[in-house]
């Protein structure tokens, strides 16, 4: 079974199951394509989440809130918000990445990816909280919504951390 404190590393480790009778196709070997696809699945609910208010998702900039694999955790190993970012990017959206545990060399090192410091205030078509640190949950889904630009934009509650009604999705 796909699970616990090394869900990100674990599943590669299952493929080895053969010498002790396990198939590929076992469902705790599974769990790695699964979660290998989770960015690119997470990228097309949210395009089509954003055709419901018709928000173009061309000229849409994307605020994803959190990097790491774990929240309030400064290690970017193993973490597939990456993913997330590439797909978005890839569907046409600019992406900012925000998270102030992580360093900002190493974000850069790693990935590529310039993070930046502070949100810019109405200035986002989609707020996508990815990984649920300590500061997003003093700001509540209402300072979250203050980097949306408009009515119409879309607060994407990616960790389920605040009630459904304080969000216009989430898993």
């Amino acid at each position: 079974m796909v699970g616990g404190h090394r869900v990100g590393v674990d599943p590669y480790y299952l493929p080895q199951g053969r010498d002790f009778g396990l198939s590929p196709t076992d469902p705790s070997c599974r769990g790695r394509r699964i979660k290998g696809g989770m960015g690119a699945y997470v990228a097309g609910y949210l395009v089509k989440v954003m055709l419901k208010p018709k928000i173009q998702t061309r000229d849409v900039r994307a605020l994803i809130l959190g990097l790491s694999f774990e929240e309030n955790y400064s290690d970017l190993c193993n973490t597939r918000v990456i993913d997330l970012v590439e797909e978005l990017q890839e569907g046409g959206l600019e992406v900012d990445v925000h998270y102030p545990c992580v360093d900002h060399n190493q974000a850069r090192e790693v990935y590529d990816l310039d993070l930046i410091e502070v949100p810019a205030p109405r200035g986002y078509g989609v707020v996508l909280l990815a990984v649920t640190h300590a500061q997003y949950h003093s700001m509540t889904a209402k300072g979250l919504r203050s980097f949306g630009w408009h009515q119409d934009h879309v607060l994407f509650d990616l960790k389920s951390l605040f009630p459904v009604s304080e969000s216009d999705f989430r898993l």
